[in-house]
């Protein structure tokens, strides 16, 4: 064998080599271990979505708390607490991500192990900094981020995973690792308020709104259908203004004799 040929032998065995090393799909990066081992950009789940919301000024809503809540469909659901003292905000929703979006979560993690930043992992490995989507203990289901204003996880690891009252397995960071993801939680009050100027303007600027709402409940507890609601709203009204009425022409009675 020449020099030549040996030129060409090892250029091809490096070439090779390199090219070996980088997955041909990005889904092979957890493809078998760690929280979102079975993700695939096409593989959507039923997400719990919900907002509990209380700004301590008579202004709030619970409907994380009803028997019947909304869900969403998306390929991630997350769970977000918001800590502040003006207010409180937990949200559950569903995103969509894309390969590109896994391999940036996967860079940061990557940070944040090189600075010694995993907080928890199943309350175990705790002082483990050098752990990885690919070496933890298969029992992981969610991934979670917990940052000075807010604590975020997501999951995939079956439907409606977003489920505050379910304790899953975990793997958590106090630091960011979901920076690039827009978690869209003005969807929330887009569904309260459907024609509210200001949400549909924010909308039209940033492109929100990019998730698909199931109408039905994930409860099968029945209650009131949504006719007989309306109607039950609408005499309790009814019964409020006469009420109201009564007693305005009993004062001008009064004040008249």
């Amino acid at each position: 064998m020449n020099a030549v040929q040996i030129c060409i032998f090892l250029a091809l065995f490096f070439f090779g080599t390199t090219f070996q090393q980088i997955p041909a799909d990005p889904s092979s990066i957890d493809a078998k271990y760690g929280p979102l081992r079975i993700w695939r950009q096409d593989r959507l789940v039923r997400c719990i979505f919900c907002m509990n919301y209380d700004d301590y000024n008579n202004l709030s809503t619970y409907g994380c708390d009803r028997r019947r809540v909304g869900t969403c469909v998306g390929n991630i659901c997350y769970m977000r607490q918001h800590k502040k003292p003006e207010y409180f905000l937990y949200t559950s929703g569903c995103v969509n991500l894309t390969w590109s979006d896994l391999v940036t979560i996967r860079a940061q993690i990557s940070a944040q192990n090189d600075q010694g930043l995993l907080l928890l992992n199943n309350n175990k490995n705790s002082n483990n900094s050098n752990f990885s989507l690919s070496n933890n203990n298969n029992n992981e289901t969610q991934l979670c981020e917990v940052g000075p204003s807010v604590n975020t996880c997501i999951c995939a690891d079956r439907d409606r995973c977003n489920n505050v009252t379910s304790v899953e397995p975990f793997v958590e960071y106090r630091d960011t690792i979901f920076g690039a993801i827009n978690f869209d939680e003005l969807a929330h009050f887009r569904h309260l308020l459907p024609n509210d100027p200001i949400l549909n303007e924010r909308d039209r600027s940033t492109g929100g709104g990019g998730y698909l709402l199931i109408t039905n409940s994930m409860s099968s507890n029945k209650t009131a259908p949504p006719a007989l609601q309306v109607l039950i709203i609408a005499t309790i009204q009814f019964v409020i203004i006469i009420i109201i009425n009564t007693n305005y022409i009993i004062n001008v009675i009064k004040y008249a004799f």
